[in-house]
């Protein structure tokens, strides 16, 4: 997966919102994942991740394409959601746990 412009101006403009720096944050990719590491703490971090995937409509016998986000927040916690949007709602759950 790649970092988009769009993905990464999106994370920064939420960090600016909730009133913390950028500086505060890296990011890294791990196997496609995008990783953002709240530094000064190895055990809280937020990544995601666009899966592809698709079906066949037994119909039309087409190829439909579909595709979700996976977002983690801890080694245990994995959730799928369907738009970009609910990614960023997500992170904005975490950012909370921050403060």
């Amino acid at each position: 997966m790649k970092f988009l412009d769009k993905h990464r101006n999106d994370i920064i403009k939420r960090l600016e919102t909730v009133g913390l720096s950028k500086d505060l944050f890296s990011f890294r990719k791990k196997n496609g994942r995008i990783i953002i590491d709240h530094n000064g703490s190895d055990s809280f971090w937020f990544s995601f991740f666009h899966k592809e995937d698709f079906s066949i409509n037994p119909i039309t016998m087409k190829r439909v394409d579909e595709g979700y986000w996976e977002v983690k927040t801890s080694s245990t916690e994995v959730m799928t959601v369907d738009n970009w949007e609910k990614v960023i709602k997500q992170l904005n759950n975490w950012l909370r746990r921050l403060k």
